[in-house]
């Protein structure tokens, strides 16, 4: 299933102190930012994210992160994710974890640590994408988000459309 829309507007972020993933991979030049900071560092493989942090690649580069509730995350090149909310244990299972993507290709294998499927969404700048128990793959380039649900259930939604559900089987 493939769907594109264009429009909308970022979201507002939780904070947490704690780790909630690791590096798990990269290629090329692939940074990561400390929320609340301007300065971005080299990725290093199990080098820790937090809620507030960005993670970006540059053109020819990717990079792999695997979060607490064992969702994999893949960056493609030119991409830039924020980590707005993660939620861990049971409360995973019924409220969702937020990730921004402002740029590039993002590919989430949603985990399923804690028994039961999480739940993510992942705002871009003209949509909101569910997943839940599932693989989604987006791509955000300037005002047009294109999302692939690979397997499972996925939702998309923006201000101009009400929402939009994607099931692959």
């Amino acid at each position: 299933a493939l769907v594109a829309i264009s429009a909308g507007s970022l979201f507002a972020v939780a904070a947490s102190a704690a780790p909630v993933g690791f590096v798990t991979a990269t290629e090329g030049i692939a940074q990561v930012q400390a929320g609340g900071t301007t300065t971005w560092s080299p990725a290093a493989i199990d080098g820790k994210i937090e809620v507030d942090d960005a993670l970006r690649t540059e053109r020819n580069s990717s990079m792999n992160a695997l979060l607490v509730d064992d969702t994999r995350l893949t960056l493609g090149e030119d991409t830039e994710v924020i980590v707005d909310r993660m939620l861990v244990g049971d409360l995973a299972t019924r409220e969702r974890s937020i990730l921004r993507e402002t740029r590039g290709q993002l590919r989430a294998e949603i985990g399923k640590a804690f028994g039961a499927t999480t739940r993510l969404e992942i705002h871009t700048p003209s949509a909101i994408l569910g997943v839940k128990g599932s693989i989604l793959e987006i791509m955000v380039n300037g005002g047009v988000t294109t999302a692939v649900c690979v397997e499972g259930s996925c939702f998309a939604r923006s201000s101009k459309l009400r929402a939009l559900a994607l099931h692959v089987t």
